[in-house]
């Protein structure tokens, strides 16, 4: 299992991050955000997996 402080810390990142990306798609194009939030989305389902697998 991943040390917890390192799991607060990717999931931090991950979370501005993301709110960076998401607020930048709005704000060059907005109709294009839903599609945005979707593929951002999956890649969240992808690190997360990626975390739950990792080993110490």
């Amino acid at each position: 299992m991943v040390d917890p402080e390192k799991l607060l810390v990717a999931g931090l990142i991950f979370f501005f991050l993301g709110g960076s990306f998401l607020a930048a798609i709005w704000a060059v194009e907005s109709t294009l955000l839903p599609i945005a939030g979707l593929v951002y989305l999956f890649v969240g389902l992808l690190f997360a997996s990626r975390l739950h697998r990792a080993k110490k």
